[in-house]
């Protein structure tokens, strides 16, 4: 009897171990169709869920309600000195630098300063649906230095403790967006 509880035990474990090491693709169920994988006008749980996965935004929460850099190197602060209190043609205003990640890059080409301009652009628009506009009008200005690309400066058009919580600014290829934009930028919904 020892010796069948042994071997039923030992093959038990063989092949919880085997199932294991076997599966390694991430299976996805959702039960809802989503509405559009457009970082910009997406508004429904699953279309964000699955953009999540896929791609990244400037910052985000952790589990202990943190904020963490994705595509930039630092979430900017007071502290660390990548946001201040500049004045500006005779108003203070509030200037932070977001440090683009070495690493950042798209399929076919590097995140710059000029995809994040370009989609301050695009999310301003009064022709594009965007879910949040607030995000986009909260930035009087997005500075880009040619030698550094890497490099975005964005000067708020208010002084707002909570300038850093970027979650919905989800940055758009510049060079794959422009020509669509060019075209039907002015357009109802373009």
């Amino acid at each position: 009897m020892r010796l069948i509880l042994s071997l039923f035990l030992a093959l038990s474990v063989t092949s919880i171990k085997g199932f294991a090491q076997e599966e390694k693709i991430l299976r996805v169920g959702i039960g809802q169709e989503f509405d559009s994988l457009n970082p910009l006008n997406t508004s429904m749980l699953s279309a964000i869920y699955i953009y999540n996965m896929i791609g990244r935004n400037m910052s985000s929460l952790d589990h202990n309600m943190k904020w963490h850099p994705q595509v930039v190197d630092e979430v900017p602060s007071f502290k660390n000195k990548l946001a201040e209190i500049k004045t500006i043609n005779g108003v203070k205003k509030l200037v932070s630098i977001w440090n683009i990640r070495s690493s950042a890059k798209w399929g076919d080409g590097v995140v710059t300063c000029a995809d994040f301009k370009f989609t301050w652009t695009v999310g301003r628009s009064n022709f594009v649906t965007v879910v949040n506009r607030d995000m986009y009008t909260d930035i009087e200005a997005i500075n880009c230095d040619e030698k550094k690309p890497k490099r975005v400066e964005m000067i708020h058009a208010t002084i707002r403790w909570d300038f850093y919580k970027m979650f919905q600014f989800y940055i758009l290829p510049k060079h794959l967006e422009e020509p669509v934009y060019a075209k039907y930028g002015q357009e109802k919904e373009g």
